[in-house]
């Protein structure tokens, strides 16, 4: 499988490469973020996590079993309100 160079993979790619890479001995693991404290993400308000932090999260995702780093609190609530029952989408405000 050949992917274009580019910065990030959109969701559809990515539900092809854990197959399609298996054969190779490619490891997929996806990594959320909602901001990133750089340059791109400086005029965004709103809690940013540093940079070396998410790099020590995948550096432990690499080196354990991990399949997923969710880097900040936000994704962290993210992943908490989407496994709510119900789900926090489908709930009344």
């Amino acid at each position: 499988m050949r992917l274009p160079m580019r910065a990030n993979i959109g969701a559809g790619d990515f539900t092809a490469l854990p197959g399609a890479s298996r054969g190779q001995g490619t490891r997929v693991i996806a990594l959320h973020a909602a901001f990133i404290d750089t340059d791109m993400a400086r005029n965004i308000p709103g809690p940013k996590v540093a940079p070396q932090e998410v790099a020590r999260q995948l550096l432990e995702a690499i080196a354990g079993d991990a399949q997923e780093v969710l880097a900040d609190q936000t994704m962290r609530q993210v992943q908490r309100g989407l496994g709510a029952q119900p789900a926090v989408y489908l709930q009344q405000p």
